[in-house]
């Protein structure tokens, strides 16, 4: 797909990629309170279950149109082709997904080099048209252009990369890149996205995903494909709690109650380093709940000193309260 020069460029590009994001990944995996990580057969991710659902057309036909239930990123690699737009919520794994299909694209691209395999043989499996080179680019880094943006991912992960602004033109004309846009709502002004919605015209070969919080926020780039972010079940909430809280899940569970479901819409994809703190917390929370379903009975029996106390030291006093 690539020519002999770049070929062996790239693959150590790959390997960046791999090297660095499978350490994240490995982070990312939810580990318990104290921080020990789980052995391998029981570890649980809640992103591998996250799933999207297309957004309905406002179209004359819209009425003949499926509504498809999906995990993230099957979804996404399957209309990155004809470009596509992942709507969610702030925290709802947008971006996280993202980095999984680069992760998995890398390992993928990574792996078939390593191997050695020929042409011949990626195009008799069928893998040949699939094998693109990943490129994530943070849409709130965005200065002058999206060129920009991709040739400096490029090379933040091989700085030996010979690569002029015209050669990534043509590779972008003839399709040889997935590119993963995060964050079309970050965009720093009118015109910015524009130029976003220009670039993503002229390169209609080019797989692409991008990512907003609001499609009010900017408009929809004119992408017909749309996937909205679907909170984690009460199932999958439940699986997630007593995954990362085994001795105090259950109780937690009791004290959400009827909110169980609420809690699962932003907590799913908040990572590691924040669900850790989040647990540390909930595990306080659940003394404090202790502490004060105890008050009643403190407050009974220690009310009457308690209020002399305050009386001595001038709370509840006319001038007090009067003031």
């Amino acid at each position: 797909m690539f020519d002999n020069k770049y070929h062996n460029q790239l693959h150590p590009y790959l390997c960046s990629i791999c090297q660095n994001y499978a350490q994240w990944w490995k982070i990312y995996t939810l580990t318990d309170v104290v921080g020990k990580q789980r052995d391998e057969q029981n570890q649980f991710s809640p992103l591998l279950d996250l799933m999207v659902q297309t957004i309905k057309q406002q179209r004359e036909k819209r009425e003949k149109e499926k509504i498809e239930l999906l995990a993230v990123v099957e979804g996404l690699r399957k209309y990155a082709p004809d470009h596509v737009l992942l709507v969610g919520r702030p925290g709802s794994g947008k971006s996280t997904a993202l980095v999984r299909l680069l992760l998995e694209e890398a390992e993928r691209g990574r792996d078939a080099e390593t191997r050695g395999r020929g042409d011949a043989e990626m195009e008799r499996e069928g893998e040949r048209d699939f094998l693109r080179i990943p490129v994530l680019v943070e849409l709130r880094y965005y200065q002058h252009s999206v060129l920009e943006r991709v040739k400096a991912f490029l090379l933040k992960h091989q700085p030996n990369l010979n690569l002029d602004e015209e050669v990534l033109k043509q590779w972008l004309r003839q399709g040889k890149l997935l590119l993963l846009l995060d964050g079309f709502n970050e965009l720093p002004s009118e015109e910015a996205r524009q130029q976003v919605r220009v670039f993503c015209q002229d390169y209609p070969n080019t797989p692409m995903v991008f990512t907003t919080r609001d499609l009010g926020v900017g408009g929809d780039l004119n992408i017909t494909k749309k996937l909205k972010m679907q909170p984690l079940t009460e199932a999958q909430m439940r699986q997630f709690v007593c995954a990362y809280l085994p001795q105090q899940g259950e109780q937690m569970l009791k004290q959400l109650g009827s909110r169980l479901r609420e809690f699962g819409e932003t907590l799913c994809c908040c990572g590691c380093f924040a669900l850790y703190l989040l647990a540390t917390l909930i595990k306080y929370l659940l003394i404090w709940v202790r502490y004060f379903a105890a008050l009643p009975r403190f407050m009974t029996k220690r009310s009457n000193r308690i209020f002399s106390l305050m009386k001595n030291f001038g709370f509840g006093s006319g001038s007090c309260y009067n003031s």
